[in-house]
């Protein structure tokens, strides 16, 4: 009997340095910020994404195709690159202020992309957008929105809580509501920052 309790607390203490071993390792993880635990597999679809549609790896136009820039980026510059799509995982780059998608092909944004509310300036001009999302509201920090040059023919309502909203470029054929036209006028966007293409 003797020997069973001996046996039985040798196990047990084993058990127990193992138990206290896997709670080490599980709290280093844990407390480690840049642990393998954050799933990052969206920079390399973005990376495919960009050696799939010839975008250079570049801050000033382009995709950086090293992290810590990528992760760090404040200014996207895509222009004229015959995009036809914009990929999802663009609402990763938590950091973006500055997003230019002018003169390419792209037909529809995804709704992940209103996800970036540290946006300030978006130009979307000269694509083949129909529509823009009424969850443009999201945007609360946006001072200068392009949209002319595209097939938008009215701006969702949601725009209305834009209220940093100074310079607005649109085409002629945008039908502006009477709330809206006093919301632009409130906020001061005069028809000196209200263009027409």
């Amino acid at each position: 009997m003797k020997k069973n309790l001996i046996a039985s607390n040798k196990n047990s203490s084993i058990a127990l340095a193992r138990t206290k071993n896997l709670l080490n390792i599980t709290n280093k993880l844990l407390a480690n910020s840049n642990s393998e635990l954050v799933d990052d597999s969206w920079i390399e679809r973005l990376w495919k994404w960009a050696d799939e549609n010839d975008i250079p790896d570049s801050e000033l136009r382009g995709i950086p195709r090293c992290k810590k820039k990528l992760v760090s980026l404040e200014n996207l510059n895509l222009i004229s690159l015959n995009l036809i799509s914009i990929p999802i995982e663009i609402a990763n780059l938590n950091n973006l202020k500055k997003i230019i998608l002018a003169f390419n092909k792209i037909k529809e944004i995804p709704e992940s992309f209103y996800q970036l509310n540290n946006l300030v300036e978006l130009n979307l001009s000269n694509n083949y957008l129909a529509k823009l999302s009424s969850k443009i509201d999201n945007f609360q920090a946006l001072k200068e929105l392009y949209i002319q040059n595209n097939n938008i023919n009215t701006i969702p309502k949601t725009i209305d809580s834009l209220s940093n909203l100074k310079i607005f470029w649109l085409d002629k054929t945008i039908n502006l509501t009477e709330v809206q036209k006093k919301f632009l006028k409130k906020n001061k966007v005069n028809k000196n920052f209200i263009y027409f293409s």
